[in-house]
């Protein structure tokens, strides 16, 4: 198996996701996705369209979906030209972790519903394109370095921001209209003009699945990366990207709807905190001095497969796997700061 051209396979599919997720928040109106909004309406409302009450309501929540995508499959991006290009256990681990998250959720959530149409002819293609080629990297690994245990300063922010975003990702999928969204609910109904009908209520939790399962998976990767990569200048990059990404797509795409609410209570706050959560985490200096800098050069490992670009990149006293040029040294594989599998 030539594991470069598949890791460079897996990191196309995690930038066509990306841009799939661009063309539903700017197209999921159009004939382009309405193959599926027919297949979900017919399951959810038993007709071949969307009801009058819904199709408004549809084009805001393409747009936050939409967007959510784009965040999450930058975020897999990130980590596959990276940790999972040098070989690194847990950036696979969290790369299938996070598909496997999304898919539960949203599958899970669809079917409870009684939306079966969007697992069969949705969620599939994701779990099927991403998941064979993470089968086929199970065993790419490379050795890791002895590194330091203490962590840089600050860093415990970012992660616990990264988690928490998980569980509000979770609270998204299962209870949309739960009391800590009350704000948003409310901006909702003024935004419809009325309290939502039961259609536009269903259409809401049904939609609420993969929103919040997108969410929840976009910051486990995020997260897991924070844990095991502290003080590495690629995370911090992963974080500002993909969350940026996300906000100026779902907050232009709400201004455009006139859907401020949206934009006030959800999109703000979170890039705000997680931007601060990014600053104070400091690149590559720890409690107890700067990161020790290694290389592996012992231990039989394999290098890097061929044209799979592994940048050293010294940053603040650490060596961070990120950028690709092209090929790669022949020797053992480099590592980063991030601690042994």
């Amino acid at each position: 198996m030539d594991v470069g051209r598949v890791l460079r396979t897996y990191q196309r599919v995690c930038l066509g996701f990306v841009g799939l997720g661009v063309a539903l928040a700017l197209a999921g109106a159009t004939p382009l996705f309405g193959w599926w909004r027919g297949a979900v309406a017919h399951d959810l409302f038993g007709a071949a369209r969307l009801p009058p009450d819904v199709t408004r309501l549809a084009r805001l929540t393409d747009a936050i979906l939409g967007a959510s995508i784009v965040g999450k499959w930058l975020t897999a991006w990130w980590l596959a030209r990276g940790p999972l290009a040098a070989g690194h256990t847990w950036a696979w681990r969290a790369s299938v972790a996070a598909l496997a998250l999304w898919w539960l959720v949203d599958s899970g959530v669809s079917l409870a519903v009684g939306a079966p149409a969007n697992v069969v002819l949705v969620n599939g293609a994701p779990l099927v394109c991403a998941g064979s080629l993470l089968a086929m990297l199970r065993r790419h690994r490379a050795p890791t370095a002895p590194v330091p245990r203490a962590r840089p300063r600050g860093w415990w922010a970012l992660e616990l921001v990264c988690w928490a975003n998980v569980g509000l990702g979770l609270m998204v999928a299962v209870a949309p209209r739960w009391g800590g969204f009350a704000a948003w609910g409310a901006g909702l109904d003024r935004w419809v003009g009325a309290p939502a009908s039961p259609e536009a209520d269903l259409w809401l939790r049904f939609v609420a699945g993969p929103i919040g399962g997108t969410i929840a998976a976009h910051f486990l990767l995020l997260g897991w990366a924070a844990r095991r990569a502290p003080g590495a200048a690629w995370v911090r990059r992963a974080v500002v990207t993909s969350v940026l990404a996300w906000c100026a797509l779902d907050s232009a795409l709400s201004v455009a709807l006139g859907a401020w609410f949206n934009l006030a209570y959800v999109n703000l706050p979170c890039v705000v905190v997680v931007l601060v959560a990014t600053a104070v985490a400091r690149p590559g200096v720890t409690a107890a001095g700067p990161a020790t800098v290694a290389l592996c050069v012992a231990g039989g490992g394999a290098p890097p497969p061929a044209g799979v670009a592994i940048d050293l990149a010294v940053d603040a006293g650490v060596v961070d796997v990120f950028d690709a040029g092209a090929g790669a040294p022949d020797g053992p594989a480099a590592t980063s700061s991030e601690p042994p599998s």
